[in-house]
C-alpha cells in the first residue's frame, strides 16, 4: 500500500514540475490563441515582406493572422522588412529559440522611407504556457499601429517594447 502511495506522489510531483516548466503543457481545443481575430482582409493591409531569416514562414503566418495579406512588391504600397537578430537561448521541449532582437520596419515602397520601426525580443514559438511568440507580439503591435490614423505615422518613429 505504501509503495502505491509513494509512486502516486512521485508521479504527481513529476507532472507538476513538467507542467510548470512548460515541457508537457498542451493547448486545449477551447484555447482561442491560434484563432485570428481579424479574418477579413482589407486592401489597405496589402504588404510585401522582405527578410533573409529562416523564420519567414512564421513571420508571414502571424502577420496573416492579424489581417495582413502578403503580396509581391509591385502589388503593395507598403513593405515590411523583418530583421531577426541573434539566438541567445533555446527551449529544450519545444525546439523554440530566443532571439535577442527582432525589428519590423514598415516602409513606403515608393519613397523607401521608414514609416515606423517596431522592435522586440523573445521566443520564436511558444516555449512554455505563459509565453507568446515574438513574431505574434510584433504582428499584433503592427496591427494596432496600423489601425491608428495614418496622420499619426511619423517617419522614423521608433517604438520599443
Amino acid at each position: 500500500m505504501k509503495i502505491k502511495q509513494r509512486l502516486a506522489i512521485s508521479l504527481l510531483s513529476i507532472m507538476i514540475v513538467l507542467s510548470i516548466s512548460g515541457c508537457s503543457v498542451y493547448k486545449s481545443k477551447d484555447d482561442n490563441e491560434g484563432v485570428s481575430e481579424k479574418p477579413s482582409l482589407s486592401p489597405t493591409r496589402l504588404v510585401s515582406l522582405t527578410t533573409q531569416s529562416e523564420f519567414k514562414n512564421l513571420i508571414s503566418l502571424e502577420l496573416e493572422k492579424e489581417g495582413f495579406e502578403i503580396v509581391t512588391q509591385d502589388k503593395s504600397k507598403f513593405q515590411i522588412e523583418a530583421i531577426v537578430g541573434n539566438e541567445i537561448d533555446w527551449c529544450q521541449g519545444k525546439k523554440s529559440r530566443k532571439i535577442d532582437n527582432v525589428i519590423y520596419k514598415l516602409k513606403d515602397i515608393d519613397s523607401q522611407k521608414s514609416i515606423f520601426i517596431l522592435e522586440n525580443e523573445g521566443w520564436t514559438t511558444q516555449c512554455s504556457f505563459y509565453q507568446t511568440s515574438v513574431f505574434k507580439k510584433l504582428a499584433k503591435m503592427l496591427s494596432e499601429r496600423w489601425e491608428s490614423p495614418k496622420s499619426s505615422w511619423f517617419y522614423s518613429d521608433y517604438i520599443y517594447f
